[in-house]
């Protein structure tokens, strides 16, 4: 008899019949919380673009340059807009519509970075009046960046080997220098050059930077300019063969970072070991290796509640369509595991939310919580995971499904026996499933029966579905507006002898 008192998360490979019993081919909405499955949280929308409801908004940022006073800022179109006054403004018109406009926040200003080579990057307080080009002749056009050890660290449109910093503390004072004599002094540095590859993003892991390309990745350490210095710059090559063309998926986790590599696979940086661990992203790798090339640039996570959570263009998709969530405390105990069929999964599958940048409030005078700009038409921001229901007050449907088991014993004919589900904290129907021969995600249950647990304490419903294959699955699905927790499913089965007709 099939048991589950373990839930490891869905895994995407094609073999459902090949993954671990605690895995499944279906986990949507559903957290791993210990040994039980936890319905998420909801959505709603917190802004929206009063000039344009309709494009995608493709940057996003919260500003916290007063004190006590956030506001946001993003892109539409070519357009920046700002909330800094309470009302929707727009401060900048840039010369191209870009999909990958960034914001950095440094020493009291904000700068966009245009990502494009014709515009400058703009230095902003967030008014109309308050956005200029950036004061140095020396700043670079620029895409990425981000304020590192008091400088402010910039790309090169135009030259994609080079990393600019500014002076320290001065963000406005870019020099034209690869040395100097002054600790201080901003100027740039060339990233292992000869390569041709171009620098694609950036990371910071404490007081470290590291400096990705599109098959390299590289560690920027010390503080001066002066090389004799004791905390003179160094550059160091983490690794060759590894990198990202996703700059939005580097995302720093406690103890290392998250992004999505330019062959389509979630790995992860340990820095206490200073190793690149790809068993976090091998159960998606069947999906996220099929994001066609031009969709990797789009690929945007974040990291909130010990979960990093990635959103990306499906095989056939033109635009952020799918969304997962890695729970990293389960991951952890499994770095360093190399064979396939032993490392779990420990992802889950987030339906009707998924975004181009994604970001989590600081708390300061704020949530706390992950915001994100939606992924391509309602030019709004979207406040995530909280509340009970998604936008617009609708329940959060959710589902699960088991591995296929039997296909190991074609010749063998089972017929279910029962499936149980226990739950607690649902007072909507539960629906309980039953497959047969039919392994496919998108399979029809051959039988399914609703059942309403009871919503204050632990329900355990029993069902005795009539089903017969070669391979089953048992699954459950439903949707709530009060949320609810899975803590068990258990099935089991007897095999017969399929009947041979000669």
């Amino acid at each position: 008899m099939p048991t589950l008192s373990r839930f490891q998360g869905r895994n995407g490979q094609k073999a459902p019949t090949q993954i671990a019993d605690a895995e499944c081919t279906k986990c949507q909405n559903l957290f791993l919380s210990s040994h039980s499955l936890l319905l998420r949280l909801g959505s709603s929308i917190s802004i929206t673009d009063s000039l344009d409801t309709t494009d995608p908004l493709w940057g996003l940022h919260r500003s916290y340059i007063v004190a006590g006073t956030p506001f946001w800022m993003w892109m539409v179109g070519n357009t920046a807009r700002s909330l800094k006054t309470g009302s929707q403004v727009t401060i900048k018109t840039l010369a191209a519509s870009n999909k990958q406009v960034n914001f950095v926040e440094a020493n009291g200003s904000i700068y966009i970075l245009p990502n494009n080579t014709t515009d400058k990057v703009q230095k902003s307080d967030g008014t109309s009046g308050g956005t200029i080009d950036h004061p140095s002749a020396a700043c670079p056009r620029a895409s990425i960046g981000v304020w590192h050890n008091n400088r402010l660290y910039l790309n090169d449109l135009n030259d994609g080997g080079k990393v600019w910093f500014s002076s320290t503390f001065a963000p406005d004072t870019f020099i034209d220098q690869s040395s100097s004599a002054t600790a201080t002094d901003g100027g740039w540095m060339k990233v292992s050059y000869g390569d041709g590859d171009k620098v694609t993003g950036f990371g910071k892991l404490g007081s470290v930077l590291f400096i990705f390309k599109e098959r390299s990745i590289h560690m920027h350490l010390g503080t001066s300019f002066v090389l004799t210095d004791p905390t003179a710059f160094q550059l160091i090559e983490l690794n060759r063969g590894i990198g990202t063309k996703s700059p939005r998926s580097i995302v720093p986790t406690e103890t290392g970072l998250m992004f999505l590599d330019s062959d389509g696979k979630v790995r992860f940086y340990y820095g206490p070991a200073r190793q690149i661990f790809a068993e976090p992203g091998r159960p998606l790798e069947d999906l996220t290796k099929a994001i066609p090339q031009s969709g990797l640039l789009e690929s945007a996570g974040f990291y909130y509640d010990r979960k990093y959570f990635l959103s990306f263009w499906s095989s056939a998709g033109t635009y952020n369509d799918t969304t997962f969530a890695l729970d990293v405390r389960l991951m952890a105990p499994t770095l360093g595991w190399f064979v396939d069929q032993e490392v779990p999964s420990f992802w889950s599958e987030i339906t009707a939310n998924a975004w181009n940048s994604g970001l989590v409030d600081n708390g300061q005078s704020g949530t706390g919580l992950p915001f994100y700009a939606t992924s391509h038409t309602g030019g709004t921001i979207t406040q995530f995971l909280s509340g009970l229901t998604d936008t617009g007050g609708v329940a959060i449907p959710y589902a699960w499904r088991s591995k296929a088991y039997g296909a190991d014993a074609p010749s063998n004919m089972k017929s279910f026996n029962e499936v149980t589900a226990a739950s607690r904290t649902f007072s909507s129907p539960i629906t309980l499933e039953a497959y047969a021969d039919k392994p496919a995600l998108s399979a029809t249950a051959t039988a399914t029966h609703a059942i309403t647990p009871l919503n204050t304490t632990y329900a355990i419903n029993t069902w005795r579905p009539a089903v017969k294959g070669s391979v089953l699955q048992a699954g459950l699905s439903g949707s709530s507006s009060v949320g609810g927790e899975i803590v068990a499913v258990e099935w089991d089965w007897t095999p017969r002898r399929k009947e041979i007709v000669s």
